[in-house]
């Protein structure tokens, strides 16, 4: 199989029916010592095309990358509540007065991470 060096997955893992199988194959997909960058939603409202299936908390998304052999370099959420009521019934534009980019950590709308495979020992 063909890899990396980087391999992104953009707001796709809530979307597909086995988030471990997808994760393994993400793995694979990036070759030894590659990064993988993901983010998945989780305060955001469900938005089934096809399917929307999972909601991740960053210690969730951390599990489901250590448990595919991947090691985390960084691990972060970002989300506010002006951005949470904006999103929650329909999908609002960006507006910078009424949807400031400061982060509250208890409020997650997105959880992201930049994870790496581990050399190989060969």
């Amino acid at each position: 199989m063909l890899a990396a060096d980087l391999v992104f997955c953009e707001q796709v893992l809530e979307h597909v029916l086995e988030p471990s199988a997808a994760m393994d194959t993400l793995r694979e997909l990036v070759r030894p010592g590659g990064h993988l960058i993901v983010n998945t939603p989780f305060l955001i409202r469900i938005h089934r095309e096809p399917g929307d299936y999972w909601r991740f908390t960053a210690d969730g998304l951390r599990r489901l990358l250590e448990k595919a052999g991947l090691e985390i370099v960084r691990m972060r959420t970002w989300g506010n509540l002006p951005c949470l009521v904006a999103n929650r019934f329909f999908w609002f534009p960006y507006v910078p007065f009424l949807c400031p980019l400061a982060n509250s950590e208890d409020l997650p709308l997105v959880v992201w991470a930049v994870a790496r495979r581990p050399p190989s020992r060969d």
